[in-house]
């Protein structure tokens, strides 16, 4: 049974939930198809992006000139600091969650290796207590993401201008990248 959804180009980032749920089998589908409303370049052809419920694998279809690969990275309370991609990409959307008491920070850091103690990061995202940030491609640079030429990694921190890694179960984060 295929189902389908309409969504905004903006709200990229629930594409990673649905994913997740899939595969966990909390989505009774066998694939997903979701028609992004707007163009993935600048040929103004629709966008689908299919969620494989086997793996949770994303790919996104032009609708003329066939397959980007997009890649998410899904991380529910295992690690604070992380490394997602360790050679240059580019990030499209997020979304995290603060299960911490007090405000935290989200940084995306431009590196090949999991950001540590005192990085400096590249952007820096506020996520008050309890609250969820979902980021799309308004802040993204469009279609073409924002670029991280080292690679592309993360810290959930205490602090706003360096890394300073929180508690891990205090955050759940996907990061949709290339």
């Amino acid at each position: 049974m295929k189902k389908l959804f309409s969504i905004i180009l903006m709200t990229f980032l629930l594409i990673s939930f649905s994913a997740v749920a899939a595969v966990k089998g909390h989505l009774p589908v066998e694939e997903t198809t979701i028609i992004l409303m707007g163009a993935v370049d600048s040929s103004e052809n629709p966008a689908f992006l299919k969620v494989n419920p086997a793996t949770g694998a994303l790919i996104v279809e032009d609708s003329l000139s066939g397959i980007i690969p997009v890649l998410t990275s899904a991380d529910f309370g295992i690690s604070a600091a992380k490394n997602i991609k360790s050679a240059a990409g580019n990030v499209y959307s997020l979304t995290s969650y603060n299960y911490n008491g007090s405000i935290r920070f989200l940084l995306l850091h431009d590196k090949a290796l999991a950001p540590g103690g005192g990085d400096v990061p590249k952007v820096v995202f506020i996520i008050p207590s309890g609250a969820q940030i979902v980021i799309g491609d308004d802040f993204f640079n469009g279609v073409n993401g924002m670029n991280f030429i080292n690679g592309i990694g993360y810290c959930f921190s205490t602090t706003a201008r360096v890394c300073t890694p929180g508690a891990n179960a205090d955050q759940d984060t996907v990061i949709v990248y290339k």
